[in-house]
């Protein structure tokens, strides 16, 4: 069920959002069943538009938490969509989460706080592995007291032979890297996309 939309303004030389704002009406739709579903953002209204939907899984939120999600991109609407066009995994709620993002250029883990300035505090990232659109993922990420716990599963196969590509990696907190001011709270697990269309199964 479609629970809020974001839209996010980009920064291409940065990647990184310059504002997000909260859109109501919700942009973007969920459709399907308890478990295959779709989210889909709408399409780009002009070229430069950003266009987007966030829906909740069906887990009540608690902590810790945890959730695992099979996801594939099945359509993106630009030429040449931008690495960040793709489901971001989220812990939190519609105004506060931890997202990981798995990217064709790698992988990033940030804090999004809407109502926040700046709105979005980045975590962690790697250029490997990395993720092609329509190679489908299965993601499971968890909230723990000391910290994020994040691992991607995908196939992909070369030359014949099926590989699995696999990354696991624990965000810990620290004085450096302290938590979000409402982390221990109840979390809730979902989906949000920006300018394309995904399929995907909570598990």
């Amino acid at each position: 069920m479609l629970a809020c939309a974001l839209m996010i303004l980009l920064v291409p030389a940065s990647s990184w959002p310059a504002t997000i704002q909260l859109a109501s009406p919700p942009l973007g739709s969920a459709r399907g069943g308890a478990r295959l579903s779709v989210v889909e953002a709408p399409p780009l209204r002009y070229p430069d538009d950003t266009r987007s939907a966030f829906s909740w899984a069906p887990q009540p939120p608690s902590f810790p938490a945890s959730a695992t999600v099979w996801f594939s991109v099945i359509d993106q609407y630009r030429p040449t969509p931008n690495p960040w066009e793709v489901p971001w995994v989220v812990l939190g709620n519609e105004k506060q989460f931890i997202a990981f993002v798995a990217k064709p250029t790698g992988w990033h883990v940030e804090v999004v706080e809407v109502e926040a300035t700046p709105p979005q505090r980045y975590l962690a990232s790697g250029s490997y592995p990395t993720y092609p659109p329509g190679e489908p993922i299965t993601v499971t990420i968890a909230a723990r007291e000391s910290g994020i716990e994040i691992s991607a599963d995908s196939h992909r196969t070369r030359n014949g032979r099926t590989e699995n590509i696999r990354l696991a990696t624990f965000i810990g907190w620290t004085q450096d890297r302290p938590p979000p001011a409402w982390w221990g709270q109840p979390l809730r697990a979902g989906i949000y996309v920006e300018d394309c269309t995904a399929e995907l199964e909570w598990r």
